[in-house]
């Protein structure tokens, strides 16, 4: 039996996916601050889109860690199993938040309707 993935998550993921090839494309890394109060900032470079399984039973997610060495990391979610929909819709938020404030350095301004990407240097 094949497990279905919500249409808003497959909104949500294919949104983040146009965020993640405009870094790729522009060479921006995703910034991440931890917390709220923390100051450290920690950064992404993605290697490739968000992927989902012929199956739709795994998500995963390729990136690195520029300041941890050349290693690519492939996170794998599995939305009807372990990780609810929730939480992977938490970390996408958090992919196209970090997206949006490493492009903010480089100076571009990242909007977003549905899921078209607005992009404006």
């Amino acid at each position: 039996m094949k497990n279905k993935i919500s249409k808003s998550l497959l909104n949500r993921i294919k949104l983040a996916n146009e965020y993640i090839k405009f870094a790729v494309k522009h060479q921006i890394w995703g910034e991440d601050y931890g917390t709220p109060s923390s100051s450290w900032v920690s950064v992404k470079e993605f290697i490739a889109p968000i992927k989902i399984s012929p199956t739709g039973r795994t998500v995963s997610l390729k990136y690195k860690l520029p300041y941890d060495g050349d290693e690519i990391r492939n996170e794998v979610f599995y939305p009807n199993k372990f990780d609810g929909e929730g939480e992977i819709r938490a970390l996408i938020n958090e992919v196209i938040r970090g997206i949006k404030r490493g492009a903010k350095e480089e100076g571009w301004t990242l909007t977003h309707t549905g899921t078209k990407l607005g992009k404006k240097k």
